[in-house]
């Protein structure tokens, strides 16, 4: 019956900010969550009846919470209103170190123990999450293939062109993937 949506076209159609007037039940066991949705929508205003005594019978008993209940309102409140965040389209300090070296990011590393001189491999290398920082993007793998290593490298350790012999190469995709080359004409 709430509908925030319904409530978030009012907000839109007139321009104006809107506050959720919270009548969910005391003994609803939803209660603080439902009291909050609204405010994870960016709703500033919360309308909420406090009683010091919840359940005692008078106007609005039913939708009115005692202190903890309260408390434990304005604490998610307070999240909902800090991952709502602020809309600014420019990235956090976080967020920066989170692309860099977060899960989504990882670096390629030596598979097993390179020798120098040895030739890179696909089987020698795989992408692993590093606490350091990679200067080469994963679509760069295929460019490290076929280089010969200029130093020991260790398992687990970042790979990129200043420990390789590398040599600007053309890759063949047939190589590698399923991609055929489509001859010209046809």
């Amino acid at each position: 019956d709430i509908n925030l949506s319904k409530m978030m076209k009012i907000k839109d159609i007139c321009g104006l900010p809107v506050g959720y007037a919270d009548h969910t039940a005391y003994d609803d066991p939803h209660n603080e969550m439902v009291s909050v949705m609204a405010a994870s929508l960016g709703v500033p205003i919360l309308e909420k009846h406090y009683t010091p005594e919840h359940g005692v019978e008078r106007i609005d008993f039913h939708a009115a919470v005692g202190r903890e209940k309260m408390l434990i309102i304005k604490k998610l409140m307070k999240l909902a209103f800090e991952v709502y965040g602020s809309g600014r389209m420019t990235m956090s300090e976080p967020e920066k170190k989170y692309g860099n070296v977060g899960p989504m990011k990882k670096a390629i590393v030596a598979r097993v123990p390179i020798k120098a001189g040895e030739t890179l491999t696909s089987d020698k290398l795989w992408f692993k999450r590093t606490e350091e920082e990679s200067t080469l993007k994963q679509n760069q793998f295929l460019l490290l293939v076929g280089q010969k290593a200029q130093i020991n490298i260790e398992a687990d350790e970042i790979i990129d062109f200043s420990k390789v012999d590398y040599k600007f190469k053309k890759l063949d995709l047939d190589e590698f993937t399923h991609v055929k080359k489509v001859e010209k004409g046809k």
